[in-house]
Formats: structure tokens, sequence, C-alpha cells
């Protein structure tokens, strides 16, 4: 059975080393590809260089909740040009958080937030969402 890790984070700087051997055992046992999903503009170029590295890899940018009040100015367009240079990418990641650390930004600047990041869908990219407890 083939297998696609439609959400990971392999750049987590926690794991960051670990990757190598972590994709060569999940290929293994047969998961062929990766959605690695940027948590915000300072991780992009990581899993920009993953995806360079590794054909498996299917890179995905975009903003987390829990990190939408620390972009610069400027990340839309630093954005753009990731998908500009990387035609293989998807957005991700976006959406709503509600919970634990979620509760901690206020949900109608995580709405405008997501808004803004959908807009880059424009550029007929695939998106990858994240709802964690918007559903009460």
């Amino acid at each position: 059975m083939k297998l696609f890790d439609a959400h990971c984070h392999l750049q987590d700087p926690r794991i960051f080393n670990m990757a190598p051997q972590l994709i060569q055992t999940s290929l293994g046992l047969g998961i062929t590809h990766f959605a690695v999903n940027g948590v915000s503009e300072k991780d992009w170029h990581l899993v920009k260089k993953m995806s360079d590295h590794y054909p498996c890899i299917v890179p995905c940018f975009g903003v987390h909740p829990w990190f939408i009040t620390e972009q610069n100015a400027g990340w839309l367009n630093t954005l753009k040009q990731y998908f500009n240079s990387t035609p293989s990418a998807a957005v991700g990641e976006i959406g709503l958080d509600k919970g634990s650390k979620g509760k901690e930004i206020d949900l109608t600047t995580q709405i405008k937030f997501s808004a803004t990041t959908r807009t880059c869908q424009r550029i007929e990219k695939t998106g990858f969402s994240s709802l964690r407890s918007c559903f009460w």
C-alpha cells in the first residue's frame, strides 16, 4: 500500500536533524510523499531546502495561526516569491486554532489573517488548512 503523509513538520527544529532517518524509515514503510507544512516565514527556507533535496517532499508555504502576529510587513511578497520559485508548492499551513495556544490569539485576527493567506490560492495552488477546536 502506498501512503501520503498529508500534514507534517519535518522542518521543526526539534526533529530537523532526524528528518533524513524519519524519511528513509517512512519510505521503507510505504509512505511515498510528505506534505511538509511551513508554519511561518522563518521556516520556509528549510521547507524549500528539504524539497530540493528530497523529491518525496511536497513543500507547503503558509502561516500557522500560532505565528500570525510574528510576520514581517512584507511576508506576503516573500510568500509569493517562494511560490514563484517552487512550482510544486502548495499553500499551508493556514487555518484557525481555538485550542491550547490558539486561545491566546484573538479569533477575529485569525479569521482576517486566514482570509488574507487564502488569497494566495488564487494562483491556483492546493491548500492545506488546519482547524483546531473550531467546531463547538
